[in-house]
């Protein structure tokens, strides 16, 4: 086989002052993730990976490196429609790279550290198998749509590298 198969926080309640309720959320320390609706077949393209389970939405940002595109995406339903929360999909040709990237989101989702706080990695594909040509030298990293970027995270938490 070609491919290999690889947070939201709850609301506040409110809080008492002086006895009564107030409409002041107690502090989370986890973020909040709003999911968005899947796109309507119109605003979604017609570009799939993973042998049509997923579906890219909208138009590519290149990554930060400049290396990479980040695609909205979701997963295809039975009928080929997008269906499910809103995912990203991060498309390179530098296999390597993003087979550590890969790789250090399994670290820490295995981590004690962030225990939910971080988004989750869903699949990860040797071969992007897109219907789009000059997609076929491209690998996919597909991660739940989170609010903070990995670096941005690690950077947050004083960590200068993971265990």
């Amino acid at each position: 086989s070609k491919s290999r198969t690889a947070a939201g926080g709850a609301a506040a309640a409110p809080t008492k002052v002086n006895g009564s309720a107030s409409s002041v959320p107690a502090k989370s320390l986890a973020p909040t993730l709003t999911l968005k609706r899947p796109p309507s077949p119109a605003q979604a393209s017609s570009i799939t990976i993973g042998n049509g389970a997923y579906i890219l939405a909208g138009v590519s940002n290149r990554s930060t490196s400049g290396k990479s595109q980040i695609w909205k995406a979701y997963r295809a339903d039975a009928n080929g429609e997008p269906a499910g929360e809103e995912l990203i999909v991060k498309l390179s040709s530098n296999y390597e790279a993003l087979s550590r990237e890969n790789e250090n989101y399994n670290k820490v989702a295995g981590g004690l550290a962030f225990n939910g706080a971080f988004c989750k990695k869903y699949d990860f594909l040797d071969y992007a198998e897109s219907s789009k040509r000059g997609f076929e030298n491209q690998s996919a990293l597909i991660i739940q749509a989170g609010v903070v970027d990995l670096k941005d995270l690690l950077r947050q938490n004083s960590l200068r590298g993971l265990p």
